[in-house]
């Protein structure tokens, strides 16, 4: 029997996050995924500085629906910029 499972790894959040929540999601580095994924790796804390928070500069924001708190809403307007503040229910 397999069981396959994930992990979300959580850091500190950079100053676009920092407003909303104090941890964000580790996001790597597209150049870095190689060394992150590299199963033979042992050197620990080559992956530990890869755990840091993502660079601000790299992101945006925008409000979203309510509705993102919602676990049975599972729809792609989740990730939409809330329009004129208007909300649909399901």
């Amino acid at each position: 029997m397999t069981l396959e499972t994930c992990t979300i790894l959580t850091t500190t959040a950079n100053e676009v996050l920092a407003p909303v929540h104090d941890r964000m999601p580790v996001i790597i580095n597209p150049e870095d995924y190689g060394l992150w994924l590299a199963t033979k790796t042992t050197k620990t804390d080559v992956l530990t500085d890869l755990l840091r928070p993502f660079a601000a500069e790299k992101m945006t924001t925008h409000p979203v629906s309510p509705n993102v708190n919602n676990p049975g809403y599972d729809h792609a307007d989740l990730v939409a910029p809330l329009l004129n503040n208007t909300v649909d229910s399901f």
